[in-house]
Protein backbone atom coordinates (compact mmCIF):
# COMPACT_ATOMS: atom_id res chain seq x y z
CA UNK A 1 0.00 0.00 0.00
CA UNK A 2 1.42 3.37 -1.06
CA UNK A 3 1.85 6.13 1.83
CA UNK A 4 2.83 9.41 2.13
CA UNK A 5 5.99 8.51 3.77
CA UNK A 6 6.44 5.17 1.16
CA UNK A 7 4.89 1.79 0.68
CA UNK A 8 3.95 -0.43 3.24
CA UNK A 9 3.01 -4.26 3.12
CA UNK A 10 -0.97 -5.27 3.90
CA UNK A 11 -1.59 -7.80 5.49
CA UNK A 12 -5.11 -10.50 6.04
CA UNK A 13 -5.94 -12.42 9.44
CA UNK A 14 -5.05 -16.48 7.80
CA UNK A 15 -7.40 -18.68 10.20
CA UNK A 16 -10.57 -16.40 8.39
CA UNK A 17 -10.64 -19.06 5.63
CA UNK A 18 -10.82 -21.77 7.77
CA UNK A 19 -13.41 -20.19 10.02
CA UNK A 20 -15.80 -18.80 6.76
CA UNK A 21 -16.00 -22.54 5.66
CA UNK A 22 -17.08 -23.91 8.62
CA UNK A 23 -19.54 -21.57 8.82
CA UNK A 24 -17.80 -19.22 12.66
CA UNK A 25 -17.34 -15.72 12.79
CA UNK A 26 -13.83 -14.27 14.24
CA UNK A 27 -14.51 -11.79 16.91
CA UNK A 28 -13.02 -8.22 16.71
CA UNK A 29 -9.91 -7.95 18.78
CA UNK A 30 -11.90 -6.40 21.77
CA UNK A 31 -14.25 -9.41 22.08
CA UNK A 32 -11.02 -11.74 22.67
CA UNK A 33 -9.59 -12.55 25.89
CA UNK A 34 -7.44 -9.52 27.14
CA UNK A 35 -4.22 -11.50 26.98
CA UNK A 36 -4.36 -11.76 23.41
CA UNK A 37 -5.30 -7.75 22.41
CA UNK A 38 -1.48 -6.72 23.13
CA UNK A 39 -0.96 -8.64 20.12
CA UNK A 40 -3.98 -7.87 18.23
CA UNK A 41 -3.95 -4.56 18.14
CA UNK A 42 -0.51 -4.31 16.82
CA UNK A 43 -2.60 -4.91 13.51
CA UNK A 44 -4.33 -1.68 12.26
CA UNK A 45 -7.48 -2.14 10.11
CA UNK A 46 -7.41 -0.17 6.72
CA UNK A 47 -9.23 2.42 6.81
CA UNK A 48 -11.26 2.98 3.97
CA UNK A 49 -10.06 3.79 1.13
CA UNK A 50 -11.10 7.02 -1.16
CA UNK A 51 -10.85 5.12 -4.39
CA UNK A 52 -9.84 1.40 -5.08
CA UNK A 53 -6.57 1.55 -6.61
CA UNK A 54 -6.77 0.85 -10.57
CA UNK A 55 -4.54 -1.83 -10.82
CA UNK A 56 -5.96 -4.17 -7.94
CA UNK A 57 -7.69 -7.18 -10.59
CA UNK A 58 -9.94 -8.13 -8.01
CA UNK A 59 -12.65 -6.64 -5.40
CA UNK A 60 -11.96 -3.66 -3.28
CA UNK A 61 -14.69 -3.38 -0.20
CA UNK A 62 -15.60 -2.12 2.70
CA UNK A 63 -17.01 -3.56 5.80
CA UNK A 64 -18.67 -1.97 8.62
CA UNK A 65 -16.89 -2.54 11.83
CA UNK A 66 -17.76 -2.88 15.66
CA UNK A 67 -19.53 0.25 16.84
CA UNK A 68 -18.49 -0.69 20.24
CA UNK A 69 -14.68 -1.67 19.72
CA UNK A 70 -11.80 0.39 19.20
CA UNK A 71 -11.32 0.48 15.46
CA UNK A 72 -14.60 1.83 14.83
CA UNK A 73 -13.54 3.26 11.42
CA UNK A 74 -15.27 1.35 7.91
CA UNK A 75 -12.41 -1.23 6.54
CA UNK A 76 -11.34 -2.01 3.11
CA UNK A 77 -11.21 -5.60 2.21
CA UNK A 78 -9.88 -7.55 -0.96
CA UNK A 79 -11.38 -10.26 -2.51
CA UNK A 80 -13.43 -10.64 0.56
CA UNK A 81 -10.03 -10.60 2.92
CA UNK A 82 -10.04 -7.36 5.57
CA UNK A 83 -6.80 -5.93 5.27
CA UNK A 84 -4.43 -4.48 8.07
CA UNK A 85 -1.29 -2.54 8.66
CA UNK A 86 1.28 -3.25 11.04
CA UNK A 87 1.88 -1.10 13.61
CA UNK A 88 5.70 -1.50 13.22
CA UNK A 89 6.74 -2.00 9.45
CA UNK A 90 8.59 0.88 8.23
CA UNK A 91 7.96 2.30 4.74
CA UNK A 92 10.42 0.63 2.16
CA UNK A 93 11.32 -2.18 4.32
CA UNK A 94 10.84 -6.02 4.52
CA UNK A 95 7.38 -6.53 6.42
CA UNK A 96 7.70 -7.54 9.57
CA UNK A 97 4.33 -8.59 10.42
CA UNK A 98 4.11 -12.58 9.21
CA UNK A 99 3.26 -14.80 11.60
CA UNK A 100 2.72 -18.12 10.42
CA UNK A 101 -0.55 -19.47 10.60
CA UNK A 102 -1.73 -16.32 11.72
CA UNK A 103 -1.18 -13.24 9.78
CA UNK A 104 0.34 -13.26 6.47
CA UNK A 105 0.80 -10.64 3.92
CA UNK A 106 -1.51 -9.77 1.33
CA UNK A 107 -1.14 -11.09 -2.28
CA UNK A 108 -2.74 -9.34 -5.22
CA UNK A 109 -3.20 -12.70 -6.90
CA UNK A 110 -5.02 -14.48 -3.52
CA UNK A 111 -8.11 -16.29 -4.24
CA UNK A 112 -11.58 -14.70 -2.85
CA UNK A 113 -12.71 -14.88 0.64
CA UNK A 114 -15.91 -17.97 0.53
CA UNK A 115 -18.69 -16.58 1.74
CA UNK A 116 -16.97 -13.60 3.68
CA UNK A 117 -19.04 -11.10 1.98
CA UNK A 118 -22.31 -11.36 4.29
CA UNK A 119 -20.67 -10.24 7.27
CA UNK A 120 -17.94 -8.57 9.05
CA UNK A 121 -15.19 -10.33 10.90
CA UNK A 122 -12.25 -9.39 13.31
CA UNK A 123 -10.11 -8.88 14.20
Amino acid sequence: MQTPRGPLPLYRFSPLQAATLFGETVPFAAHWPEHLKLFLYQYVPLPALTAAPEALPGQVQVQARDLHGLRTWDHTTYQGWPLYLYAHDQPGQAARGEVEHLFSVARVEQTALPGAHDRPHGP
